[in-house]
């Protein structure tokens, strides 16, 4: 799986969907389906929605193998995490809450038979579900059960939601002490993540954990809990959050640990601005993707973290960085190749980048008082006058292309659009310059003997000497428009207010 697709675009997922193998399906369609048929359906439900990453399937109470076995056979783009909906009781005579677990057993279909017929059987056992003469099955007695198959899972309980099935519901009459000590209780020993429903629901429900100091430390998710072709639709068209993480189980982890990875609204870098981050990096055969995000080398003692790190600085621009020599050579004869994220080849010198090695970054924590002062404010001050360097020279760059690509267009135009275009201009520096430019009625032409000289002095006033060469610029693109064209409408505008 390419991280850089993960990374660069928030994804969908939708981790509680209930089969036509569930009890609890209504649609009679749906449910004569044969499990094979049922995962073409969806497939084909699904088939417009290109950001749907990572589905599971929760049926109640029953692991239908048959079921995952097909959609691994169908090769589909999409993930499938192995999912089941069981009814727990959190105390001896409790009432029933729904418990989502989840199994890292994602396309190990040895795994997942061994495991799907060991958790049949235990719920099937004890009688667990939600109807006439089924109970829930006791927290405990479940955990035990599952720590004992020796396959990693997380639980997501659902929240705000399902009125006496919801994990809270028992809470909210409790004092507010009573109230958190019970959440703690549950959230330390195994829950990272509450399910909630809607955009609603969720603000509910982190709001509640807010009052209850345990909003950022359980993760609010919320997918469809479908029992429909059409439902799963409706949730993937408009889903009220997106995950910033790898679609598998390792992905969820890091979604209950790290918040930030699940947001409202999707993120994603424009591809414009692909090809301003490293994608990959080939290193002695090995291709390591990265996001334009933070990238993390984990790793022991000798294990490369630095050569690596060396040998893409060496790649990136061998005169640049605190190298020494001898390390410089070293690197110099290993294998790198460096990719922006639109997949183009990066060669040496043609990308920016700021490099302390492990060196730098020992010495300068080694030094104390007055000389690590010196040396962290050197540091910013560097910094900050490179950034203020590359901004002049990109606002100039940019406004200079900006000026001279708009006053082309100026053919066949309205004249009086010249006023708006030098406000525009002097307005929105480092903004686009967007101007809706009329067409020009009369296509008489213009007399503009004389007035061209009086051009840079009428526009002194307004035009940044950032904006372009002084002077003779515009008086040049103006001559040069006239000659092609023969008709150059923007001195009907200096011809009521010269500036002479």
């Amino acid at each position: 799986m390419n991280d850089a697709h993960i990374c660069t675009r928030g994804k969908i997922w939708d981790l509680h969907i209930h089969s036509n193998q569930c009890y609890s399906i209504t649609d009679p369609k749906l449910k004569k389906l044969s499990v094979a048929e049922y995962v073409s359906s969806i497939l084909e439900a699904l088939s417009d929605f290109k950001d749907l990453e990572m589905i599971s399937f929760t049926d109640h109470n029953h692991i239908c193998f048959d079921l995952y076995k097909a959609f691994y056979d169908a090769k589909s783009r999409i993930s499938l995490l192995p999912g089941i909906e069981i009814d727990v009781a959190l105390e001896k005579g409790g009432t029933a809450k729904h418990l989502v677990v989840y199994f890292d057993a994602m396309n190990d279909l040895g795994k997942l038979q061994s495991l799907a017929t060991k958790i049949n059987a235990f719920l099937e056992k004890r009688n667990v579900g939600s109807g006439p003469g089924k109970q829930p099955v006791d927290i405990h007695e479940l955990l035990d059960e599952l720590l004992g198959y020796k396959v990693d899972f997380v639980l997501s309980p659902h929240a705000l939601k399902q009125g006496k099935r919801g994990i809270d519901y028992d809470w909210h009459p409790l004092p507010e002490e009573e109230m958190s000590n019970e959440i703690k209780k549950f959230r330390d020993q195994f829950f990272c993540f509450w399910e909630s429903s809607g955009k609603s629901e969720i603000a509910r429900a982190v709001e509640f954990l807010k009052r209850m100091e345990s909003d950022e430390l359980i993760s609010v998710v919320a997918f469809s809990d479908s029992k429909g072709l059409e439902d799963l639709k409706a949730y993937a068209k408009e889903p009220p959050q997106y995950f910033n993480s790898l679609p598998n189980f390792n992905g969820l982890k890091l979604v209950g640990s790290e918040i930030s990875r699940i947001t409202h609204s999707q993120t994603f870098v424009d591809e414009n601005d692909l090809g301003s981050f490293i994608g990959s990096i080939e290193f002695e055969g090995q291709c390591l993707g990265l996001s334009p995000r933070l990238n993390a080398i984990i790793g022991g003692r000798g294990s490369g973290k630095s050569v690596l790190l060396d040998s893409l600085a060496n790649s990136l621009d061998p005169s640049k960085g605190d190298l020494q020599e001898s390390r410089r050579a070293f690197v110099s004869g290993l294998q790198i190749k460096v990719r922006t994220m639109s997949g183009f080849d990066i060669s040496s010198g043609q990308f920016r980048f700021d490099y302390y090695n492990q060196n730098y970054v020992a010495s300068l924590f080694s030094k104390s008082g007055d000389e690590f002062n010196t040396e962290i404010e050197k540091y910013f001050s560097d910094t900050f006058s490179k950034v203020e360097s590359i901004d002049k020279g990109s606002i100039e760059r940019g406004n200079s292309e900006r000026f001279y690509q708009l006053l082309e267009s100026f053919e066949d135009k309205l004249p009086e659009n010249i006023v708006g275009f030098v406000d525009k201009l002097v307005v929105d520096v480092k903004d686009g310059l967007e101007m809706n430019i009329g067409e020009r009625k009369s296509k008489a032409k213009v007399d503009v003997s004389g007035r061209a000289e009086s051009l840079p002095r009428w526009l002194a006033p307004f035009v940044p000497p950032a904006a372009f060469p002084p002077k003779t610029f515009v008086v040049d693109q103006v001559n040069t428009i006239a000659d092609r064209s023969k008709k150059v409408h923007v001195s009907d505008t200096f011809s009521s207010c010269d500036r002479t």
